[in-house]
């Protein structure tokens, strides 16, 4: 505010963005073009910086993923491998009690056992197939008829209405 009444308002300083007054004044001519280069190369640096830190974290990523895939690999192959181990420690117990029931002979209660199991699992993939089957029929018949409604309520009537009257 002009404290002596006069017209003109008091010079202002030049401060920086804390308040303070600058010590050197702003450059100008060459000076100012060889200040704007150096914080031009400035952020093209910074640029370059946060784009290899994406780049980085972006691969950081991807053998992350790569890794836990391996792991997920092997577990699941070790897990196949003590199955695989305990259900042929299961039937070999099996087939030698079959075999010892039938006068000590092993051979016996190994094909005897073989032959059932592989009827277990006959029966079990032909039940799965089956409803497999139905529900994959039931799935379609179903929409055929949710579509006929929909001509129904659109038209007035639906495609075996129509097919019959062009008889």
């Amino acid at each position: 505010m002009i404290t002596d009444g006069s017209p003109k308002p008091p010079q202002s300083t030049a401060t920086d963005s804390d308040g303070q007054h600058d010590a050197e004044p702003q450059a100008r001519g060459p000076d100012a073009l060889s200040a704007v280069f150096k914080q031009l190369a400035e952020a093209i640096e910074y640029l370059a910086y946060l784009l290899a830190a994406q780049v980085d974290r972006v691969k950081l990523k991807v053998r992350n993923i790569i890794l836990l895939a391996a792991l997920g690999v092997i577990a699941v192959a070790m897990a196949a491998a003590v199955l695989f181990c305990t259900i042929w420690l299961l039937l070999s117990g099996i087939a030698g009690g079959i075999g010892a029931a039938l006068g000590d002979r092993p051979w016996l209660g190994a094909i005897i056992t073989s032959v059932v199991i592989l009827i277990i699992a006959t029966i079990a993939l032909w039940i799965v197939y089956r409803r497999v089957q139905k529900s994959g029929w039931k799935a379609v018949r179903e929409r055929y008829e949710r579509r006929q409604h929909e001509q129904k309520a659109r038209f007035g009537r639906e495609v075996k209405e129509t097919a019959s009257e062009s008889l």
